[in-house]
């Protein structure tokens, strides 16, 4: 199941959080790649809990050709 938070993350996320995150986000698609915030954190966010404890996982190839 895949379901985009990313308008709850903006609400969820502390400012200086969000910043790193979008950054993250910015460079991953120059490079062509997805990146997805994963783990705890969604979880806790869809539970109304409070997390930063930040897991990203960036698809695409491991080593660069």
């Amino acid at each position: 199941m895949s379901q985009n938070l990313s308008s709850q993350l903006e609400e969820y996320l502390p400012q200086q959080i969000l910043k790193l995150v979008k950054g993250a986000g910015e460079k991953a698609s120059e490079l062509g790649l997805e990146l997805y915030v994963v783990g705890g954190v969604v979880r806790d966010l869809l539970l109304g809990r409070a997390n930063f404890d930040l897991d990203l996982v960036v698809e695409g190839e491991a080593m660069g050709t």
